[in-house]
Order: C-alpha cells, then sequence, then structure tokens
C-alpha cells in the first residue's frame, strides 16, 4: 500500500525544535493538526500492487494533488511530474 510522507526541512525541524524547548522534559509529540499544517514536500512510499518497493518524490506539497498522483502510480499509469 502507498502512502504520502512529509519529507520535513530544516527550517521545519527547527520551528520544532523551539517548540520543544518549552517541556525539554517531554517526548517531542505533533498532533495531527500540527502535520497538516506543515507545508513540507510530499513523497510516496510503500509497496504497490505489482510487489515494487516504491520510494520518490512527488513534487508536490498538496495532499489532494499527491493523492491522485499515488492513485495513478497505483494503476500503473505514468506520472507526468511540473516543469519547473
Amino acid at each position: 500500500m502507498l502512502q504520502a510522507q512529509r519529507r520535513h526541512t530544516l527550517k521545519c525541524n527547527r520551528d520544532k525544535e523551539r517548540k520543544h524547548e518549552k517541556n525539554p522534559n517531554e517526548p517531542l509529540k505533533l498532533s495531527p493538526k500540527e502535520l497538516k499544517k506543515c507545508s513540507c514536500p510530499l513523497r510516496v512510499v510503500g509497496v504497490d500492487l505489482r510487489g515494487r518497493f516504491v520510494r520518490e518524490s512527488l513534487d508536490t506539497c498538496d495532499l489532494t494533488t499527491a493523492a491522485s498522483r499515488i492513485q495513478k502510480l497505483e494503476l500503473g499509469e505514468p506520472v507526468s511530474k511540473p516543469l519547473r
């Protein structure tokens, strides 16, 4: 099953560390709301229907765009990446 994961950037990690400095005794836990608020790029990770392990960038930060690209990957269709 293929899933979208965030690739957290250095800026995002620094923000999390700053938040964690307030309570250093507690482990760093992020709520689902905080994870949604993060605007780091997404990648797809997992095993597809043909049994191949997939881990590649989706070149997007939007969850709905990522979901449509993951669906195309599962169906075996080619995924066009945006031009830069």
